[in-house]
């Protein structure tokens, strides 16, 4: 079951019976309301409390059904097949665990997971006409990996997002990772979630948009190129994901596939070097050292956009790069951020 929500068909089954198809990911998607009970207790009548309570209800669904549009479009657009689009969309209405009042608990494939947490964070904001967001932790893992642990680490995430939630809760707010092997639990993603906070790998809490700050939104348009409309991000995402075979493929050219693989693959790689040169510019790896390591990796970074004239796949990288590294002392970066949604987008073929 957790295999066809991660997007496998009946052929990859057999295949991965065989052992010659590729384990797809998995995500948990788990999203609650911004201080709902103190939106509730401002109402005058029981009249205005049922139609609170009806409006949360409303936006929390009708947030799904546009992602659910959008990924149908986009998965459509990119293989040319009603059917691939009819599965991709059957996928995740499987996962759906529960959807009511301001809360979901989500089974995805993981590729689809963190645009569809971009569109449940900004339509139920607007949906509710900005009096509300959305606080969403995400959790991706193997389609093997335990499913339980992998909804209690949703729900720790979904926990550190809420600390974005209290402070702004107009606002939408995401916190999300991704394990390659071991067990995932709400202890690991919780202890996972502090080092990399601390020693500042992480920025998360991240909100949904960009409201001054760094933004899931910011890191997809980083990772896959800027663009607003939902359709044309599914559509990205799914080439992203695709094994290279034509029929999974459909109307996206195979080259076109390999060429955007190799582009997030790079910036994968730019920030593994990076990570390798902070390393390697101090012993310290939390403090006033380790701050200064990574400002100096901005100038690195930098330094090798202006070296790289004429190698256009390692210059953009590096352009990537740059803007995850924070440009003052003391700032966090998006390094472990922008890694981790690489992973989550490859859906377990990268």
């Amino acid at each position: 079951m957790v295999e066809l929500v991660a997007g496998h068909d009946g052929a990859e089954l057999r295949g991965l019976e065989r052992g010659y198809v590729r384990l797809r990911d998995v995500a948990a998607l788990r999203v609650d309301g911004n201080l709902v009970g103190a939106f509730m207790a401002t109402c005058l009548s029981p009249t205005d409390a049922y139609e609170r309570s009806a409006r949360i209800d409303l936006a929390l669904k009708r947030a799904i059904e546009r992602g659910l549009e959008a990924l149908y479009k986009g998965v459509e657009m990119a293989s040319l097949s009603s059917d691939e689009a009819k599965r991709a969309v059957a996928s995740i209405k499987l996962g759906i665990l529960y959807a009511g009042g301001d809360d979901a608990a989500i089974l995805t494939p993981a590729w689809a997971s963190s645009i569809m947490a971009l569109i449940l964070g900004r339509e139920f904001q607007r949906n509710l006409g900005g009096v509300r967001g959305l606080s969403i932790g995400l959790a991706a893992a193997s389609a093997r990996a335990n499913i339980w642990g992998l909804l209690d680490a949703s729900h720790k995430l979904m926990e550190k997002a809420k600390d974005g939630g209290r402070r702004d809760p107009r606002g939408s707010f995401i916190a999300f990772d991704f394990i390659t092997s071991g067990s995932f639990s709400g202890a690991s993603a919780d202890a996972r979630f502090r080092i990399l906070k601390k020693r500042k790998l992480s920025s998360q809490p991240l909100p949904i948009e960009p409201c001054g700050k760094r933004s899931l939104k910011e890191l997809l348009s980083l990772v896959m190129g800027d663009c607003e409309d939902y359709s044309e991000l599914f559509k990205r995402a799914y080439t992203l994901s695709r094994i290279d075979d034509e029929r999974l493929v459909g109307g996206t050219p195979l080259e076109d596939v390999e060429r955007e693989k190799r582009r997030v693959k790079r910036i994968r790689e730019v920030i593994g070097k990076t990570l390798a040169t902070i390393e390697n510019l101090t012993s310290e790896r939390v403090g006033e050292g380790w701050d200064l390591a990574l400002l100096a990796a901005h100038v690195f970074a930098r330094r090798q956009i202006a070296r790289l004239e004429g190698k256009e796949e390692l210059l953009e990288a590096y352009k990537c790069v740059r803007e995850l590294l924070p440009k003052r002392l003391g700032k966090g970066s998006l390094l472990s951020d922008a890694d981790r949604l690489i992973q989550i987008l490859g859906g377990g073929v990268l």
